[in-house]
């Protein structure tokens, strides 16, 4: 960068290459401990850092019977992300 005669700076013309190297970026959050609201602020944030991919963790008892708000969290917010 540089400055002209009255002292504004002054950008030279350039590109920016900015993408990815990797092509999945996952990142991932309990969607049992968490409110509906904080993963929706989650999913929110995860542009800014390119993440594509969210895991949403089951934490209880029996994962092969899941229960709220488990259940409700996926159901709501997977039917916002997909709209």
């Amino acid at each position: 960068m540089d400055s002209d005669e009255a002292g504004r700076i002054v950008v030279p013309p350039l590109t920016i290459a900015d993408w990815p190297e990797l092509g999945f970026r996952l990142s991932k959050t309990s969607a049992s401990d968490n409110e509906l609201t904080m993963l929706r602020l989650f999913s929110d944030w995860m542009k800014v850092f390119k993440i594509n991919m969210v895991g949403l963790q089951y934490h209880g008892g029996n994962s092969q019977a899941p229960e709220d708000p488990f259940l409700t969290n996926i159901e709501m917010l997977c039917r916002e992300l997909r709209d």
